[in-house]
């Protein structure tokens, strides 16, 4: 079956990859399918934007705009993690800032889940040396992993700041290693929520609405865009169409490949 490998970095820019900063990532999109230019959401805030990416539906159809909701929220559309586990498709989410496991659907039902509470680069190098720790005859058919120790520099020291480039070639690292242990078994899909400018990414702007997107698989070589604007609401539906899955009626978002 199909293996698919998920990662999502918080507050990445896709000038990363395009300037030199990210060696490795730079070669992985210049030789498959990478777009600079991929939608965040309105508003892009890293919760809406998340409930975005996993119930395929914009902020004005699911409600979040803020990163605080209520714990018993409910969301009508299905979620990317139960559409998988409907499919009989073990998922594995790996992330270290807890308020997102609110947009992977109800706790304990849909995959497995590892939080690691450290919201630094730390704690992005504790998810990836786990997953690199796996069992060859234990993986999943999906990993996910959220790394979100750059949305925190950016935050702290500004977006394109000395640190935040140090913390992106950090990331870039850990890709990196992710890619060259599990490359020859799954596609790989990299893209960010929200980019970021001076210290935040609460306004509309070029800077913060635009974000990377790659996708490697060991078995197609480049395709082409299928969608002439995409955004990450289609994020979920391309993911279940490398399963030859139908995305559900309620998404409003399509395949971009």
């Amino acid at each position: 079956m199909k293996k698919v490998f998920l990662i999502s970095v918080d507050g990445f820019r896709p000038e990363m990859v395009d300037e030199n900063y990210c060696n490795f990532l730079k070669q992985l999109a210049k030789n498959n399918f990478y777009i600079n230019n991929m939608r965040s959401m309105i508003p892009p805030i890293t919760l809406p934007c998340f409930f975005s990416v996993f119930f395929g539906v914009n902020p004005f159809t699911h409600g979040v705009f803020y990163n605080i909701i209520p714990d018993e929220y409910k969301v009508e559309s299905p979620n990317l993690f139960e559409v998988l586990e409907e499919n009989r498709i073990e998922s594995y989410a790996f992330f270290n800032w807890g308020t997102l496991e609110k947009s992977f659907g109800r706790k304990g039902i849909y995959g497995k889940r590892k939080f690691v509470d450290d919201l630094t680069i730390n704690g992005d190098k504790k998810m990836v040396e786990e997953i690199l720790s796996f069992p060859t005859d234990s993986l999943p058919n999906v990993f996910y992993l959220y790394l979100g120790a750059l949305d925190e520099v950016g935050h702290k020291d500004g977006w394109m700041s000395n640190s935040y480039i140090e913390t992106a070639k950090v990331v870039d690292s850990l890709i990196e290693k992710l890619f060259n242990r599990f490359a020859g078994d799954y596609d790989f899909i990299i893209h960010s929520d929200h980019g970021g400018y001076e210290y935040g990414h609460y306004v509309i702007m070029e800077e913060i609405m635009n974000v990377p997107f790659i996708y490697y698989s060991p078995e197609k070589s480049l395709c082409n865009l299928k969608k002439l604007a995409p955004s990450i609401v289609d994020i979920a539906p391309t993911i279940l169409s490398l399963f030859n899955i139908e995305a559900p009626s309620l998404w409003e978002g399509s395949s971009i490949l």
